[in-house]
């Protein structure tokens, strides 16, 4: 869709949210106190609209309506927060929180959770370590990646492995219980007063060995490898095609094909690919010497050799390093690596 064609689209209400969240608190709230009832409820209704937007969205909406303007308040600020602190200000905090909810109460069920924030995380980890691992997979499945690895970190890890096996073994969605459970998680982030969630749930958005590849590539390392060893004990099959997407492991290298190996070998110093083939399997040794030159292959076994006994961490390091170099060239289409399954595109 071309700008202009959004443009049109962009409900005026919107675009009046927006502005009045650009112009920052104090000036929104001189507006605000010439609406009329009328009016306010349907600011109020637009607020809660472009909360739902991702982060993105939020700011085309923005460009939208102020075009070049560059000064004022925060367009990544949570629309909902601000409303209540222009709300409570004209209102008192008790009628602005009745307005927000009743409005938002209007509102079809999410589809998603993609427009919760980073921030939301650790409210999110909290409520849903006790929760079962369909709930927790819905929730983890309609987030966005980077969010649903940070809850992911702050899951104790049976609970977010058990989730995680949950997603990636493609449970059939049911459709009123994931909406259920989307609305309830929208109104913890909102701030709602809260009914406890569904007591079971088979539906997620996104699901699938994909949809785990994803969430995995965000994840920090202590949290991917608990994740992963979780997968490989009670679906190794699954853990496999997992692994091989991720590159979790020095051994994965094995899922790049000649070319692409050589491109990343190029793009690594010889001193960390030294130390990382450091106690390497010989399988991984030996690929690696055979797509290097012979002068360089040859080059490279003596430095591995004067090296000597080197610190676990330091090969750690250095596995890591080029793990991530991998992970890089496959994101900017550098190089690429034939998927086992479409699922894992």
């Amino acid at each position: 869709m071309n700008e202009t064609a959004a443009s049109e689209e962009a409900p005026a209400s919107a675009k009046a949210a927006a502005l009045l969240q650009r112009v920052g608190p104090q000036t929104a709230l001189q507006l605000v106190k010439l609406l009329s009832p009328g009016e306010l409820e349907r600011l109020a209704a637009a607020f809660v609209a472009v909360a739902r937007l991702d982060r993105s969205r939020r700011r085309h909406l923005l460009d939208l309506a102020v075009r070049g303007f560059r000064e004022g308040g925060d367009g990544d600020q949570d629309p909902i927060a601000f409303a209540r602190q222009v709300f409570a200000a004209h209102l008192g905090a008790e009628s602005a929180e009745e307005l927000l909810r009743s409005r938002r109460a209007e509102l079809p069920a999410p589809d998603s959770l993609e427009w919760v924030p980073d921030s939301a995380a650790e409210v999110l980890a909290q409520r849903l370590e006790h929760e079962s691992a369909g709930i927790v997979g819905v929730v983890l499945g309609a987030l966005r990646p980077g969010v649903a690895a940070h809850v992911m970190s702050l899951l104790p890890g049976e609970a977010a492995g058990a989730a995680l096996l949950w997603i990636a073994q493609g449970h059939s969605p049911m459709p009123e219980a994931s909406s259920s459970i989307l609305r309830t998680v929208a109104a913890w982030v909102e701030g709602d007063r809260l009914a406890a969630l569904p007591s079971a749930a088979r539906a997620t958005n996104r699901h699938g060995p994909g949809r785990v590849v994803e969430i995995l590539r965000q994840c920090d390392r202590a949290t991917e490898r608990a994740a992963l060893d979780h997968l490989r004990e009670h679906a190794p099959d699954i853990a496999e095609r997992v692994s091989q997407s991720i590159f979790s492991t020095i051994e994965d290298i094995k899922w790049l094909d000649g070319r692409a190996l050589q491109i990343v070998l190029r793009e690594v110093e010889s001193s960390v690919l030294a130390r990382a083939l450091r106690g390497a399997s010989a399988d991984v040794q030996r690929l690696c010497f055979d797509n290097l030159s012979e002068n360089a292959a040859a080059a490279l076994k003596e430095e591995i050799e004067i090296l000597g006994p080197t610190p676990r961490k330091e090969v750690e390091a250095a596995r890591q390093q080029i793990l991530n170099t991998i992970r890089k060239m496959i994101e900017d289409e550098r190089i690429q690596v034939a998927q086992p399954e479409e699922d894992l595109v």
